[in-house]
Formats: structure tokens, sequence, C-alpha cells
């Protein structure tokens, strides 16, 4: 565990050639930059364990080649983003431990590739998509 502290700053987006950013296990503060939609090379994104606030960026649609999303335990609010349901590639969803609202989204359903979800411990409400039912990747779901 480091103890970076700040926010993250909006130069990362040269890093084109990145493919796995790491964060995790800080104290960093702020929101999730619409400028991480722009490293379309990333397999990896990682920002558990810090004290992030806002929404989960929508511009994450643009991330293509994500495998693995880890945004556990933060501070993160508003929805998850129904437009995460076309990262295709997704193999682990960690939102657990935030104050996400709202409903699970249907189009989670169509993440086909998906191993391991995790959205427990926030504030969703509603029911389990049937869409789920497609999920046949799917070895660990925690709601």
């Amino acid at each position: 565990k480091n103890k970076l502290v700040g926010t993250l700053p909006d130069t990362l987006v040269s890093l084109t050639s990145l493919e796995l950013l790491n964060f995790g296990n800080n104290n960093l503060t702020g929101t999730l930059p619409d400028i991480l939609g722009s490293l379309t090379r990333l397999k990896i994104l990682s920002f558990g364990k810090n004290m992030l606030t806002g929404p989960v960026p929508d511009s994450l649609v643009f991330l293509t080649s994500l495998k693995k999303l880890h945004f556990d335990e933060n501070k993160l609010n508003g929805t998850v983003p129904e437009a995460f349901g076309s990262l295709t590639s997704l193999e682990i969803l960690n939102l657990s431990k935030n104050t996400l609202n709202g409903t699970v989204p249907e189009a989670l359903g169509s993440l086909s590739s998906l191993v391991e979800m995790h959205l427990n411990n926030n504030i969703l409400t509603g029911t389990i998509p049937d869409m789920f039912k497609y999920l046949t990747s799917l070895k660990s779901l925690s709601l």
C-alpha cells in the first residue's frame, strides 16, 4: 500500500500505449476523469481502495480492450453505466463498496466474457436482470 494523495492528472491522456493502469490502495481523492476513456489500449484499469468520488465516467465505454475494471472501495456515486454492456472483452467488473444507486443495468447481461461481477455493498435497487442468464462464463457474482 502506497500513500499517494491528490487527484488524477489530466496528463494521463498522453500515455496512449498504456495497457495497465493501477492506482489501487492509495489515498487518491477527486473524481475519475473522462480522459480515461481515451486510453483505448487499456486491458486493466484499477483504482480500488481509494477515496474517489463522483460518477463512473461514461467515457469508459471506449475501452473496448478492457478485461479487468476495479473501482471497488471508493465513494463513487451515480449509476452503473448502461453503456458498460458494450465492453464485450470485460472479464472482471468490480464496483463493490461504493455508493452507486439505481438499478443493475440489463445491458450487463451481454458481457459474455464476464467471469466475475461484484456490485455488492452499494445502494442498488430493483430486480436482478433477466439478461443475466446469458452470463454463461460467470464464476463469481456478488450483488
